[in-house]
């Protein structure tokens, strides 16, 4: 596989696969220029990186928060593009969600990616091939039990990036979406930190018998930016180890 040449712009990319990604293309020789809300974990990443990538400390959801693309060198140009960010699930019927937390959510799986989008395309367009990515969800396929806002923004990315694809084609530019099931980290913990049981019983039910990790996740991203993936665009690639065979939830 080989990574077209340049720099690589990774919001979300303070932890999980984010993370995974922006190391993982540092590490196959590109430059880096990774943000996320969480400042110690950014500067963990920024030794990690040394002298390969750059941090941004920012909130995803603010009008503002993608300027700093703008801003960024010249060289190495950017030739790829990955939406990593997600709000923190915490499981809520939606009658019982307040506006704050409604819109916390959207502006964070959704909202902001479109910001992201809109902010790094120009970018993207005078390169003569260039990949953009977001990281989604299975719960846009089969919904989840309190995630009626997470699933729906979800499913928003999937067709932003169809239109996207459509959009700017023409520019060389591809879009396309990566679908993942429960991914083993911190987050997956978190959700079944109450519960072997649940967690043994959601590990069933994929049918390879075991959890995606956070660079599975990162080789697919990379895949997708890679000259490999020239001829794909506007696609959604589940990677669930056969999660999406089944209704997990």
């Amino acid at each position: 596989m080989t990574l077209s040449p340049g720099a690589m712009v990774v919001i979300g990319g303070s932890t999980g696969a984010g993370r995974a990604v922006a190391t993982s293309f540092a590490k196959a020789g590109g430059t880096v220029y990774a943000a996320g809300r969480d400042e110690d974990r950014l500067a963990s990443l920024q030794k990690e990186l040394d002298d390969r990538g750059q941090t941004f400390a920012l909130d995803v959801t603010t009008p503002d928060a993608f300027l700093f693309v703008g801003a960024l060198p010249d060289a190495p140009a950017v030739t790829g593009a990955v939406y990593a960010a997600a709000h923190r699930y915490v499981p809520a019927r939606l009658h019982h969600m307040g506006d704050d937390e409604l819109l916390q959510v959207l502006s964070t799986d959704l909202l902001g990616a479109e910001r992201f989008a809109r902010a790094v395309l120009p970018r993207l367009m005078t390169q003569p091939t260039s990949s953009l990515v977001f990281v989604g969800s299975l719960a846009a396929q089969v919904g989840m039990k309190g995630g009626a806002a997470y699933a729906a923004a979800k499913a928003g990315l999937e067709g932003l990036a169809r239109n996207l694809a459509l959009e700017y084609g023409q520019y060389g530019v591809r879009c396309n979406v990566v679908r993942p099931g429960f991914i083993d980290g911190a987050r997956f913990d978190a959700r079944t930190a109450d519960s072997d049981a649940r967690r043994e019983k959601l590990l069933a039910q994929t049918t390879l018998g075991t959890l995606v990790s956070e660079q599975d996740v990162a080789d697919l991203v990379l895949f997708l930016c890679s000259d490999k993936a020239r001829a794909i665009t506007g696609a959604v690639v589940d990677i669930t180890a056969g999660a999406h065979l089944n209704r997990l939830w």
